[in-house]
């Protein structure tokens, strides 16, 4: 090929990457990443962007490993910084840090800031590496893509809308039994239910315990796909939820762990541990009271460790029961269809149920 027949062609591969963004995005997805990131770094960047905006996330990381490093910085720099953020969320931390490294410095602070989810948060709990896939695509599509990416130990495959929002989700039982002409949209199901990355912990319980789910999608505030929630995730959340609500039952702090200094153990306890002394001083007085009464029936003195013993397990047990009937009624609904653990929580919640 000529010089005047490759500056022709890359004059229209730049118009239609600024003219058909979406449809550029469509057509890259099919193609290698290596491909495809050595014909993106012969193109401007305000070319670039408006593609990549509508690129699925798996391509979009598979890509952005291929540029060069002075593309990668320049797309960084000029991409929104919640996709920026994202993007590198999914990176290893050693290539996270090389990449943050090219950015100057008040990018690089944007970035990381951005990064940062709260503690306890689902952005935190989910994995960010997840794969999406368009609804047009067929089923034959589907499994040559997963075939080049490798994924591995997916239970079901995302599908997002034109803008990257959460449209949907296919079984992989339902893809390998598919025809190969079928897509996506076709033998996709509704999505049960999703969380937003920034909420706590108790909200990504909630949610699992509702619709007993496997797995669960991560959206950001635009309703974008950014990441999933695996069940060992689910599982340990549950667990922590569990055990928070145990220490608050008996008066410990939410933040107290096994391995906590005196101090601060201390420090957490003893108000409670005071309050409960100046209640027990009051169940004393209104027993005084009756001080004639006990002097005359000893018998009543010998019941009154029974009555107390009883009434505070009588007590015990109905808060407990509130705490715990919820979530162990919907895990053992879970353990019946979907059988996930762990089995030694299931255990306990079937001991309580």
């Amino acid at each position: 090929m000529n010089a005047d027949a490759k500056a022709a062609v890359a004059a229209l591969n730049l118009r239609f990457l600024l003219d058909y963004p979406r449809e550029a995005a469509r057509r890259i997805e099919a193609m290698p990443a290596r491909e495809v990131s050595a014909m993106l770094a012969a193109q401007p960047m305000h070319a670039v962007v408006p593609v990549w905006q509508n690129l699925a996330t798996d391509v979009e990381q598979a890509v952005f490993t291929e540029l060069p490093e002075v593309q990668a910085a320049e797309l960084l720099a000029e991409l929104e910084p919640a996709r920026s953020a994202s993007l590198l969320n999914r990176l290893d931390d050693e290539e996270r840090d090389r990449y943050k490294s090219l950015l100057s410095a008040q990018v690089a602070a944007e970035i990381r800031t951005l990064m940062q989810y709260p503690a306890d948060s689902a952005g935190q709990l989910m994995d960010p590496r997840v794969p999406a896939f368009r609804g047009e695509l067929t089923a034959q599509e589907a499994l040559a893509r997963l075939r080049q990416t490798k994924w591995r130990g997916l239970r079901e495959l995302y599908l997002i809308d034109d803008d990257g929002r959460l449209d949907g989700r296919v079984d992989i039982q339902d893809l390998a039994l598919a025809d190969p002409e079928e897509t996506l949209a076709r033998i996709s199901r509704k999505i049960v239910d999703a969380v937003q990355d920034t909420a706590p912990r108790e909200d990504v319980v909630e949610k699992m315990q509702q619709d007993a789910v496997t797995d669960l999608p991560v959206i950001d505030f635009d309703g974008r796909l950014v990441g999933v929630i695996r069940q060992a995730k689910l599982a340990s959340a549950v667990q922590q939820e569990t055990t928070l609500d145990i220490q608050i039952m008996v008066g410990a702090s939410r933040d107290e762990r096994a391995l906590s200094s005196t101090l601060f153990a201390v420090s957490k306890r003893l108000p409670w541990l005071q309050i409960n002394l100046l209640t027990a001083f009051l169940a004393a007085s209104v027993v005084g009271l009756f001080e004639s009464t006990i002097a005359k029936y000893s018998a009543l003195a010998v019941l009154l460790p029974v009555v107390a013993g009883q009434s505070g397990n009588a007590g015990a047990q109905a808060l407990a029961r509130k705490r715990w009937r919820s979530p162990c009624a919907d895990w053992c609904c879970a353990r019946s269809v979907y059988d996930i653990g762990p089995r030694l929580y299931l255990r306990k919640s079937a001991l309580v149920c």
